[in-house]
């Protein structure tokens, strides 16, 4: 893979991250979702952003909710009421 925004120094790359967006045209047999969830993350809008709960779950990283990421988290219930996202 590469990343998805480039520049040749920080200044170009921030002004990248803030403006641009993933250029997905070279990716022709990407699957959706990790599309999807690749610009949910990278969402200029923060209250669009997909948050870390969202993520935790999504399909294409549980495999379809049959390898459900571990809770590394140290509590049980550090999302609250964790069935709503199932």
């Amino acid at each position: 893979g590469k990343a998805p925004f480039y520049a040749l120094n920080v200044e170009d790359l921030k002004k990248k991250i803030f403006n641009d967006e993933p250029d997905f045209s070279s990716k022709t047999d990407m699957d959706p979702r990790i599309k999807e969830l690749i610009l949910g993350c990278l969402e200029k809008d923060p209250e669009k952003r997909l948050d870390l709960e969202v993520i935790m779950f999504n399909d294409w990283l549980t495999k379809e909710g049959e390898e459900p990421l571990e809770n590394d988290f140290g509590d049980e219930d550090f999302f609250g009421d964790d069935e709503a996202m199932r």
